[in-house]
C-alpha cells in the first residue's frame, strides 16, 4: 500500500527552507599538520649536544673510546695520561691565582671600606652611663648633653654645634650610650680632653666619654687590653694604657709601644 496524500499539500510542490535543512552530522577527523623545522633542528641539537644525550649513545660513546684506549699502546697511554695531568696542573694553578687576585681585591676593598667608616666616625663620640628617664625624648637628650658640655667647661658648645644627638640600642634596665656627632672635629677633640673634669662629680660617677670606634678598632682595643692584662699578671709592676689602637707598656724606666698587625698578632713598635 501508498501512503496516504496530505490534503493540505496536495498539489503544492514544497521547497526546503535553508534553516529546516538538517545539519549533517559532525566527523571527528583529525587534521595532520607537518611538524615545523625547529623540531627537526632541535633534535638534531639535542644529538650533537652532550648535556642531552641518551644513556645508550652515550654506552656507545664509552664502548668507542673503550676501545680505542685498549688499542693504543702502553707507550701513547702514558704519554696521553701525562699529558692530562699536566693540563689539569695547569688549570689549577690558573684557578689559584684567580682566587688570590679576588682575595687581594677583597681585602682592599675591605680596607677602603673601614678607613671610609673611621672618616666618618673622626667627629663622633660615646656617652656611655648617663642616666636615662622612661619615654624621654630627643630634646630631653639633648639638653642632658649640653648641660654635660657645660660641667666640662664647653658652655660655647650646644646642640647647634651637633650634627646629630641620640640614643642607640634597645631599651632595658642599663641607660642607652648616646651618640654625639659634632660638627667641627676640634669640638670632639677638646671634649675629649675636658673629660678629666667629670672626676669626682657624683652626678657623672658611671659617666664614661669615650671616641666612637668601628668594630675593627673595637677589636683591635681588646686584643690589646687582653694581652696587657696577661703581662700584668706576669709582673704586676708593669703599667700599661691602650690608646688609639696603641699599647703603652711601662717598665720602670722603659716604656714600649705595642700595636696589632694584619696578622692579628701584637707586635712592638
Amino acid at each position: 500500500m501508498f501512503p496516504r496524500a496530505n490534503p493540505f499539500t496536495a498539489g503544492r510542490t514544497l521547497t526546503r527552507s535553508p534553516h529546516n535543512s538538517p545539519t549533517p552530522k559532525t566527523q571527528n577527523t583529525q587534521i595532520h599538520r607537518p611538524k615545523p623545522l625547529e623540531a627537526a633542528t632541535t633534535k638534531s641539537n639535542e644529538s650533537e649536544n652532550p648535556s642531552k644525550r641518551t644513556r645508550c649513545e652515550e654506552d656507545t660513546m664509552d664502548r668507542t673510546s673503550y676501545e680505542a684506549w685498549k688499542n693504543l699502546s702502553e707507550e701513547e697511554r702514558q704519554y696521553r695520561m701525562f699529558m692530562n695531568i699536566e693540563e689539569l696542573k695547569i688549570s689549577n694553578r690558573t684557578r689559584e691565582q684567580e682566587t688570590q687576585n679576588l682575595n687581594s681585591r677583597m681585602m682592599a676593598l675591605e680596607k677602603e671600606n673601614e678607613m671610609l667608616k673611621r672618616e666618618i666616625l673622626s667627629s663622633s663620640i660615646r656617652i656611655i652611663g648617663m642616666k636615662e628617664e622612661e619615654n624621654e625624648s630627643f630634646k630631653k637628650t639633648e639638653e642632658k648633653v649640653e648641660k654635660l658640655f657645660t660641667d666640662l667647661g664647653l658652655a660655647q658648645l650646644s646642640g647647634k654645634d651637633c650634627k646629630e644627638i641620640k640614643r642607640i640600642g634597645q631599651k632595658s634596665e642599663k641607660p642607652r650610650p648616646i651618640i654625639v656627632n659634632f660638627i667641627r672635629k676640634n669640638d670632639k677633640i677638646e671634649c675629649l680632653k675636658a673629660t678629666k673634669k667629670l672626676m669626682g662629680k657624683q652626678e657623672y660617677r658611671t659617666t664614661y666619654i669615650n671616641p666612637e670606634k668601628t668594630k675593627m678598632q673595637i677589636g683591635i682595643d681588646k686584643k690589646l687590653r687582653d694581652t696587657a692584662k696577661g703581662w700584668k699578671n706576669i709582673n704586676p709592676h708593669l703599667k700599661t694604657r691602650v690608646r688609639g689602637g696603641t699599647l703603652l707598656v711601662i717598665d720602670g724606666t722603659e716604656s714600649r709601644n705595642y700595636k696589632v698587625n694584619e696578622d692579628g698578632q701584637v707586635e712592638q713598635i
